[in-house]
């Protein structure tokens, strides 16, 4: 399964690479965004899953794409990734002031295990307020942080830092 996401991970930095070339010479590379993991993992897992278990797969590819990230993608380019994932259904469906984790993530509790750090978004309130509570539910290197509360600001998601306002 590792060999199936390293290969998925591989073809990103093709990618890149190839996005480089087409740029001039002094263009790098200052963050990888991989926007949703749950959707890459649906396409392997669509194509490999013959005789296994699905769910397992699921499972395997989720746990293993933060590494593979790490040790291809930030390690060639010397530069941090983002990798977004769902939260699970039961997560999803609880009230906005739920205390979430990054172990509810959907499908796979340990997607977490290979990162330095993991911010988790709660549901938003139903009100015109929009406001969601913010969670940095893993950290290394720093000391541990408050949850902090956002709103969210018209329908592209751009978010509002309110904390202050809800301490």
């Amino acid at each position: 399964a590792f060999q199936d996401v390293e290969g998925k991970i591989e073809d990103a930095a093709v990618m890149i690479d190839a996005e480089l070339s087409r740029r001039p010479g002094d263009t790098g590379v200052e963050i990888v965004t991989l926007d949703h993991l749950s959707a890459m993992v649906a396409r392997l897992t669509s194509r490999s899953t013959q005789g296994k278990d699905p769910k397992w797969a699921e499972w395997n590819y989720l746990r293993t794409i933060p590494s593979a990230m790490k040790d291809i993608i930030c390690a060639k380019y010397v530069c941090p990734s983002i990798l977004f994932h769902q939260l699970s259904g039961e997560a999803n469906s609880a009230p906005p002031w739920a205390d979430l984790d990054h172990t509810s993530a959907s499908l796979c509790r340990s997607v977490g295990e290979f990162v330095d750090w993991a911010m988790v978004f709660g549901k938003p309130t139903d009100d015109d307020a929009r406001l969601a509570r913010v969670k940095m539910s893993k950290f290394r290197r720093i000391k541990a942080m408050p949850y902090g509360v956002v709103q969210i600001d018209g329908e592209y998601g751009t978010v509002v830092d309110v904390s202050d306002k809800y301490e």
